[in-house]
Parts: C-alpha cells; sequence; structure tokens
C-alpha cells in the first residue's frame, strides 16, 4: 500500500511498506527501507539526513521475474513493399497484441499488483525490432496492460528491465481496449535466429527481471 502523501508518518509503515513486520526493529538506513524511495546510504561524508517526510507518497517496488519468450512474423514482399522478418522477446499472454493474441510466449511470475498499473493485469511486455533489414535496425518496447489504467505516477514512474531504467513519461502512450506504453529504443543489431537476446530483453529461456518504481 502506498505510504502516506503527507501527515504523519512512521517508520514502522515504513518498514511494513518494505515488506517488514510491524513492531520488529529496523532503521532509517536499513537498505530495503532506502530502496523504496532509491536513497543511497547515508555516510558520513555525505551529510545527508534524511526525514519521514522524504517518504511521503512512495511505495514499495513491484519486482518480477520474467522467462523471456520469443515469436517471429514473416511478412511476404510484393511489388511494392519487401519481405519483413520482424523479431520479438519478452511476453506476450493470451490477452497481449505482441504480435497477436494467438501468438503467446514468455511467462512472468507475478502479473498484477495491487500498488501498480491501476492493479489491471500486464497483457503483453516485449520488445521487437527487424532483422531483414540493414542493421543496426529500430527496436521498440511495449507495455500492455488490461483496460482502465491511468497515465499517471499512481500507475507507475520508471520500469527498469534488467539493468536500463526508462521513464514513464518518455513512452507514447494509447488508450483503447487495453492501455499501451511504446517506447522508441533506438537501434541495435537484431539477431536473424530465434536464439540471441535483444537488449533490454535477455535471450530466450532465460530470465529478465523487471522493476516498476513508483511515485
Amino acid at each position: 500500500m502506498t505510504l502516506p502523501a503527507s501527515g504523519t508518518i512512521s517508520l514502522d509503515q515504513i518498514h511494513v511498506e518494505a515488506g517488514g513486520t510491524s513492531g520488529t526493529a529496523c532503521t532509517m538506513e536499513d537498505a530495503d527501507i532506502r530502496d523504496i524511495g532509491d536513497f543511497p546510504a547515508n555516510t558520513a561524508s555525505s551529510r545527508y539526513t534524511r526525514h519521514f517526510s522524504d517518504w511521503y507518497g512512495k511505495k514499495a517496488k513491484w519486482i518480477i521475474t520474467m522467462s523471456t519468450g520469443q515469436t517471429t512474423v514473416n511478412t511476404a514482399g510484393s511489388d511494392y513493399v519487401a519481405a519483413n522478418t520482424e523479431r520479438y522477446r519478452g511476453y506476450n499472454g493470451s490477452s497481449g497484441t505482441r504480435p497477436a493474441t494467438t501468438n503467446t510466449y514468455g511467462s512472468l511470475n507475478d502479473y498484477q499488483d495491487a500498488d501498480y498499473l491501476n492493479n489491471k493485469t500486464i497483457n503483453a511486455f516485449a520488445i521487437n525490432g527487424s532483422s531483414s533489414v540493414a542493421q543496426p535496425a529500430a527496436t521498440i518496447m511495449i507495455l500492455q496492460c488490461a483496460d482502465g489504467c491511468a497515465n499517471s505516477d499512481a500507475a507507475f514512474k520508471q520500469v527498469k528491465v534488467g539493468s536500463s531504467t526508462y521513464n514513464r513519461s518518455d513512452a507514447t502512450y494509447t488508450d483503447s481496449t487495453f492501455e499501451q506504453w511504446n517506447w522508441s529504443l533506438g537501434t541495435q543489431t537484431v539477431p536473424n535466429n530465434t536464439t540471441g537476446a535483444i537488449s533490454p530483453m535477455s535471450a530466450p529461456s532465460s530470465n529478465t527481471t523487471i522493476t516498476f518504481i513508483g511515485q
């Protein structure tokens, strides 16, 4: 549950939000408590003093393990359009559209959290790019969730995929029968196979850590 945005806030509340047990010993310098707000360790040289108000509106991170899946979509060419091979890495569930609802791949160990995405289920989270065009090629990362999620920091502020962090505010958002955020990730070499990784997703059949970060 998100911590209060104003008024009284206790160390015990912060500890519980971090996953601790109410009434047990803790300090502001405990790693799990600092992790809620991405606060660095308060060393003597930093001369930084934290206040309870620094945790206003914060919430524990939502950490998911993705078993990275893959699929390939081949589009035949014509007189006017070149043939194309599109590679996907990530997760697409039965309600996702990356690239089609009948083309499921990958899995998550958790699909829904009361503090994130307005408690809506993740339908798909994947990256794709073409392996049949000149390399490096443009890649796009897409997050989809069930309809009813607002495009706000209350849904999520950032998402970390592996070691790379992406701001929600940098994505293009669309709202239809599901909610979708698109990040243009620039160019990289897209493997012309079903085994190579497309960053930031790991190689198929390995794990990618997904971390949602709140307000």
